[in-house]
């Protein structure tokens, strides 16, 4: 790291360059990383943030984005791994099964198939409940601690489960959210898994996400799987947003089994947990989440993130808009704070972000492309594109929210910010953008895929599928 330096204005870390010490993207001043660090050790998560835009016209009200990089190691250094730590830290899984009448044929045979598979990967210690749900819902194990015999005698009940009636999702969502929360691991998992509609009990998009934000904030992750073409894309992508975990799009229900295995081993081997960035703007500056997935809060210039947990062996991108009331010319504005998480032995551990300073110009000297980072506001565009999908999605899926006014505003917001870009690459990302706000009104199908690949690159997911 000796040689590495990093730029105190767009972020760039880069390797010493020859002659004069400016940065090679933007020009901005470097410093050697180590030297920044001052004696502070970087945390084995390491996270790069970046500006969009290096430079702001001066007696304006200023907005920019900036764009944070955690990348997680594939294995948890030896001595942050938990101490009873064989092989991954102990689980609490709580799958809530549809087993409404659409659920027949295939799709209840593979997702019983998964729930039994899924027992292989569990250990004596971890903790386990099945939740199953139609015109009722039903604890078919209460929460339980996984014992030898268990494993032995489960099988054998999980194969009586068969295709009912309507579905009851909130009711069953619930009630997993409640067993998740009697035998708590290091890791708490709900699955909730459907291919259809809500259509008995509560129903409301909103309220329904309002009870997987509230187990998120007790230390339970929810996560989505919806099967086919005939759920509510709208409905499970809330759900998993507000529950901090993932959301899968399984069109063949042959692949539900590997994709719960891989969600239960993304849980599990976790590098580390509630993740936190802790951001010190400048006064007067606000921080504002583009996903609910990452919400911020703020109190005076302290600004943090939540991220939540994070798996081994992950690249996650969260871009953040920061907005500063109008300055004078030759005004730097610097934001800097520290990455804070706990590792599996239970090490509260914090690192700092390398800083990143905005320099205000006279307005009459201003230009809009004036300091891009177009690396960098490229990457932010395609996160914004995708959280936009997922807002829009969710409005058509809401009664209470009305999806043209919100997609018209999207379309005019990132239209403005695709801009910035090259001309060639603009046009070209602008033309992506109407095609995929035009797929959401489409066929299922279209829809389905594409608020499932704006999912996996909001959120950094694996896809499990199985090779061919």
């Amino acid at each position: 790291m000796g040689n590495l330096m990093r730029c105190l204005f767009c972020g760039l870390l880069q390797d010493e360059p020859h002659g004069m010490k400016q940065c090679t993207r933007c020009g901005g001043e470097l410093v050697f990383e180590n030297e920044r660090l001052k004696g502070k050790s970087a945390s084995y998560i390491s996270v790069t943030m970046e500006l969009d835009q290096i430079y702001a016209p001066s007696d304006r009200v200023i907005d920019r984005f900036v764009l944070f990089t955690l990348q997680s190691p594939k294995t948890v250094p030896p001595e942050y791994r938990a101490e009873e730590q064989k092989g991954r830290s102990p689980v609490n899984f709580n799958p809530v099964i549809d087993r409404s009448g659409s659920m027949h044929g295939r799709k209840i045979e593979f997702a019983k198939e998964a729930i039994i598979h899924s027992l292989t990967y569990l250990k004596e210690g971890d903790a386990f409940s099945l939740t199953v749900y139609d015109d009722h819902v039903e604890a078919v194990f209460q929460p339980t601690r996984v014992t030898k015999e268990f494993l032995t005698n489960s099988r054998e009940i999980i194969n009586l489960i068969h295709p009912g009636g309507s579905t009851a999702l909130h009711t069953g969502l619930e009630q997993g959210i409640a067993h998740a929360q009697k035998l708590k691991r290091n890791a708490n998992l709900v699955l909730l898994l459907s291919d259809g509609l809500a259509n008995v009990g509560i129903t409301d998009l909103e309220i329904i996400g309002q009870a997987a934000k509230k187990a998120r904030a007790k230390g339970v992750t929810i996560s989505a799987v919806g099967i086919g073409y005939d759920y509510n894309e709208g409905l499970m992508t809330e759900v998993a947003v507000q529950g901090g975990g993932r959301f899968y799009h399984l069109e063949d229900p042959s692949q539900i089994t590997p994709f719960i295995s891989g969600e239960l081993g993304e849980v599990a081997n976790w590098a580390g947990k509630g993740l936190e960035l802790c951001l010190r703007l400048p006064d007067g500056a606000s921080a504002m989440a583009v996903t609910n997935a990452h919400p911020v809060k703020q109190s005076e210039n302290l600004a943090v993130i939540t991220i939540g947990d994070l798996p081994c062996d992950s690249t996650l991108e969260i871009p953040v808009r920061l907005s500063f009331p109008p300055q004078s010319a030759g005004a730097k504005l610097r934001i800097e704070g520290d990455l804070a998480f706990s590792a599996p032995s239970g090490a509260k551990l914090e690192t700092p972000l390398n800083p990143v300073t905005l320099r205000v110009v006279e307005s009459r000297d201003f230009q809009p492309k004036f300091g891009v980072v177009e690396s960098v506001l490229y990457r932010v565009f395609q996160q914004r594109k995708s959280a936009s999908y997922i807002n829009v999605r969710q409005a058509m899926a809401s009664r209470h929210r009305d999806s043209f006014a919100e997609e018209k505003q999207v379309a005019e917001e990132l239209v403005e910010y695709a801009s910035h870009l090259s001309y060639d690459k603009a046009a070209r990302e602008v033309e992506e953008l109407r095609f995929g706000l035009d797929s959401l009104r489409g066929p299922s199908p279209m829809a389905k895929r594409t608020i499932y690949d704006s999912y996996h690159r909001m959120r950094g997911q694996k896809d499990f599928r199985k090779k061919p």
